[in-house]
């Protein structure tokens, strides 16, 4: 068996280091030159491009669906901030009128867009509009209902 000589062993180890740096430094490059050329491809001009990214939109066809929802990056991250990951989903509660974190508070209520926008039209906090609604209240009777209570109101 012969054995390496010191000089040969040196080299061996050189070539590893390098091969283990070099090797993940190459994926990493090619990975990024992929998701560059989807970025150039989607029809985004490169300032939108940069606004997404920096607005924490990573995935191309994430930013696609949040743009061609109406949303500029900067909305569509406070959106995406507190937890809607469906741009249509979001652009029919911004549509109503409702902010992203009032949509929430609605949604979590179990109510949809246009079913909240009628209670919060006659002055309604979700959770009062829930109870009411599960007692079979509609918005316009609850409304009524609060008008003849108050001292304004009474007849």
């Amino acid at each position: 068996m012969s054995t390496l000589r010191p000089w040969h062993a040196q080299l061996l180890l050189a070539v590893g280091l390098g091969l283990s740096f070099a090797v993940p430094y190459l994926a990493a490059s090619a990975l990024a030159a992929q998701c560059d050329r989807q970025w150039a491809q989607s029809g985004l001009s490169a300032h939108e491009i940069d606004e997404w990214r920096r607005h924490g939109f990573g995935e191309v066809l994430e930013a696609i669906e949040w743009r061609n929802a109406r949303f500029q990056a900067p909305g569509a991250s406070l959106w995406k901030a507190e937890g809607w990951g469906d741009g249509a989903e979001a652009a029919g509660w911004r549509d109503a009128d409702f902010g992203a974190a009032e949509a929430t508070r609605w949604r979590g209520e179990g109510f949809a867009a246009r079913e909240a926008q009628s209670w919060a039209a006659v002055g309604f906090l979700p959770q009062d509009a829930r109870r009411l609604e599960d007692a079979g209240v509609s918005p316009s009777d609850a409304a009524a209902g609060r008008k003849a209570e108050t001292p304004g109101g009474q007849r």
